[in-house]
C-alpha cells in the first residue's frame, strides 16, 4: 500500500502521548517469556484492525527487545532498533529503523521502508519471504547472513557490506549496487545481473555453485564517478 507525505503524519499524529511513553515504558523491560506468547504487549489497537492485522501503523518505539509480534502492522513508524525478537507476518511499510535489526524474520514487510545505515542480523535463523521492496538498505551491514524466498526488487544496496551471506530463490529487478561488498556472498536461484554489480567487491562470489569471474564486471571510472556526484547531491 502506498502512502502520501500527509497520510503518514496523519498516522503518527493519531496517538496519545501517554499511551505510547507507556508502551515504549513496558517493551523497555527485557523479559524473555515475552518471546513465549505472540503480542505480548500489543494485544489489541485503539484503531483496531487494517487488512486483518491489528493496526498499530505510525507508533513512535525506541529500542524494543524480547517480543513475539505476529500479524501487526507497524507501518509508517519510527523504531530506534529491534532486537532478539521473532517478527511473524509484520508489514513495517515505510517504516524508519534508526539504528539496527537483529531477530527473526518471516513473512515480513519492509516496502519503502528505510534501513539506511543499519546493522542486520539474523539471530541465527534465515529471513524467510520477506520483501525489501523499494527499501532503502544505502550502507547496510551484515555477516552470515542468510535470506530466503526474498523481494529485493528496486531496492537501495548501495555501499552496502554484506559478507558470507546466502541468498536462496531471492529477486533483484531493478535493484541498484554500486560500490557495494558481497565478498563470499553465495546466490541460489536468481542473481544479480552483470551491470548490477558494476564497481563492487565480489571476491569468492558463488552463483548456483559456480564461482562467479569477477573479470566480467566493467569498472567504468567515469559511471563511478556521475553515481557518485548523484549520491553527494541528494545526501544519500
Amino acid at each position: 500500500m502506498a502512502f502520501k507525505k500527509k497520510e503518514i503524519e496523519a498516522l503518527k499524529n493519531r496517538w496519545d502521548e501517554d499511551y505510547v511513553a507507556q508502551l515504549n515504558k513496558v517493551l523497555w523491560k527485557k523479559d524473555w517469556r515475552n518471546r513465549a506468547d505472540a503480542n505480548v504487549n500489543f494485544p489489541n489497537s485503539p484503531f483496531g484492525e487494517i487488512s486483518s492485522k491489528r493496526d498499530f501503523r505510525g507508533l513512535d518505539l525506541k529500542c524494543f527487545s524480547y517480543q513475539n509480534l505476529h500479524n501487526i502492522d507497524l507501518s509508517c513508524s519510527t523504531i530506534t532498533s529491534i532486537t532478539r525478537s521473532v517478527l511473524k507476518d509484520v508489514r513495517l511499510d515505510y517504516t524508519d529503523i534508526k539504528s539496527g535489526i537483529s531477530s527473526i524474520l518471516i513473512d515480513c514487510s519492509f516496502e519503502y521502508a528505510n534501513l539506511h545505515k543499519i546493522g542486520l542480523n539474523n539471530d541465527g535463523e534465515p529471513i524467510q519471504n520477506t520483501s525489501f521492496y523499494k527499501a532503502n538498505l544505502n550502507k547496510l551491514v551484515g555477516r552470515d547472513l542468510v535470506f530466503i524466498n526474498c523481494n529485493f526488487n528496486s531496492a537501495n544496496l548501495k555501499r552496502v557490506d554484506l559478507r558470507y551471506c546466502r541468498f536462496e530463490n531471492c529477486t533483484f529487478i531493478g535493484t541498484q549496487f554500486f560500490m557495494s561488498t558481497l565478498i563470499h556472498c553465495t546466490f541460489i536461484g536468481e542473481a544479480p545481473q552483470i551491470e548490477q554489480l558494476d564497481n563492487s567487491s565480489i571476491e569468492k562470489m558463488v552463483i548456483n555453485g559456480e564461482p562467479f569471474d569477477i573479470s566480467k564486471v566493467n569498472r567504468n571510472e567515469t559511471k563511478e564517478l556521475i553515481e557518485l556526484a548523484k549520491d553527494i547531491i541528494s545526501g544519500v
